[in-house]
């Protein structure tokens, strides 16, 4: 069982609005709830799937004795920096069919550290006992990873991984996609952009998985938050 949704309203035409009722009609969601609510839902699990992928590279070769480090361990970075631009596309209401010439992953990892502890050094965003990472850093990093490993754009800072470059991403993503889908409770400019942005209503599994994910916890006694959720990832390599 989900929590109830109210989201702000919107002034503009949602998206393929009738397939988003439909996808969540075939899994049994709520019908009263809003097409916006459930393209956040989607976007949300989207994330999620991608989320767990990441895990899986993590857990190379061997669940109970992982050593994902060469191997793995650069295409783990690269999807979880993908999935970080679907976010940002929500965040500009982006309704291309392209990346937006890297502005949509730029908006979404901006997002991921803006409620981060800022570092004294301007421009970074990521430290770990090994590197100093700034969003240039980042965007070149994905890119490096997702076209092949073969080149970067010679007008971005690159540097290579470290391994513990995602140890703080599960808590980073969680708490950036918590703000986000909060924000759409009462901000109806974020959720006008949401409506715009370009986003392919594939399959129902991730509304599927949201909408359980959100379940009511006994202990608790409150739903799961999208915190709850992504910090159930642990990716620090021992």
């Amino acid at each position: 069982m989900a929590p109830p949704v109210i989201f702000a309203k919107t002034t503009v035409a949602i998206d393929h609005q009738d397939r988003w009722r439909q996808l969540n009609d075939e899994v049994g969601g709520n019908p009263e709830w809003p097409p916006i609510a459930i393209k956040a839902a989607y976007m949300l699990g989207v994330i999620h799937d991608t989320c767990e992928s990441v895990d899986w590279l993590l857990k190379f070769p061997n669940v109970t004795a992982p050593q994902p480090w060469p191997v793995t361990y650069l295409p783990a970075v690269g999807l979880c920096l993908s999935s970080i631009e679907l976010l940002g596309r929500c965040l500009l209401g982006y309704a291309g069919h392209d990346g937006n010439k890297g502005r949509n992953l730029e908006a979404g990892i901006n997002y991921l550290f803006s409620a981060s502890p800022k570092h004294t050094t301007p421009g970074v965003l990521a430290v770990t006992n090994y590197g100093r990472y700034s969003i240039d850093d980042l965007v070149a990093l994905r890119h490096f990873a997702a076209h092949g490993q073969a080149t970067t754009n010679p007008n971005r800072r690159f540097q290579i991984i470290d391994i513990e470059l995602l140890d703080a991403f599960p808590q980073l993503i969680g708490s950036a996609l918590d703000r986000y889908w909060n924000s759409l409770q009462t901000d109806p400019d974020r959720c006008d952009l949401l409506g715009s942005a370009n986003v392919l209503p594939l399959r129902n599994t991730p509304i599927r998985k949201i909408w359980e994910l959100f379940s009511w916890d006994p202990v608790a006694m409150r739903y799961h938050s999208v915190t709850d959720i992504f910090l159930r990832f642990d990716w620090r390599i021992q």
